[in-house]
């Protein structure tokens, strides 16, 4: 034929109603996310307005993610986490990822850890830290910084978030052709 073959793509609905993959049972997996509040684990208690807008924001870039439901955990106590196992404070959110950590403040320093839980499997899938310069004029540059980072390794297309549902595929639905896995990537390409 004369022409040249031009790939579409549609996406497909899951196979159970909610956000996630079906189980065996038939019921969805939920595939969300929880943003739970950061943890003061320093005695300058001024920072705590820090990890509350660091915790929204947060929150509010994953939303931009649109196959990926986002809870924030705003009001949660601090005790019922430490209580409660990933999958349990997981099940009762509703979600499957958890996204936390804590901050220390020294001098004039500020350490942030962040860290990915995968509660299905109890697993840290992500954690790093980022260290920074506090002070008042530097304020939103160290939390819009830090909100960027995270967002782009666990929520964007080749995120950990991601990374961890694909390695759930099963195998029949892989490819072993150098050309179909091509044409994925292209599509994720222009897609992004």
């Amino acid at each position: 034929p004369k022409g040249s073959y031009i790939p579409s793509f549609k996406k497909i609905a899951p196979p159970a109603p909610g956000n996630g993959q079906a189980e065996s049972g038939g019921q969805a997996k939920p595939t969300g996310i929880a943003v739970l509040p950061f943890d003061n684990i320093g005695d300058v208690r001024e920072i705590d307005y820090l990890l509350s807008g660091l915790a929204e924001e947060l929150a509010m870039a994953q939303t931009k993610f649109e196959d990926l439901t986002v809870v924030t955990a705003r009001g949660m106590n601090p005790e019922s986490r430490v209580e409660d196992s990933p999958e349990q404070l997981a099940g009762r959110l509703g979600v499957r990822f958890l996204l936390g950590g804590n901050a220390q403040f020294a001098d004039s320093t500020i350490r942030l850890r962040i860290n990915l839980i995968d509660a299905h499997t109890g697993k840290l899938i992500w954690a790093e830290k980022f260290e920074s310069l506090y002070t008042v004029k530097n304020l939103f540059k160290v939390i819009d910084s830090t909100v960027e980072q995270v967002a782009a390794r666990i929520g964007d297309s080749f995120g950990w978030i991601k990374r961890t549902l694909f390695n759930e595929f099963p195998d029949a639905y892989r490819t072993n052709e150098l050309k179909a896995y091509e044409a994925v990537l292209y599509y994720h390409y222009w897609a992004a």
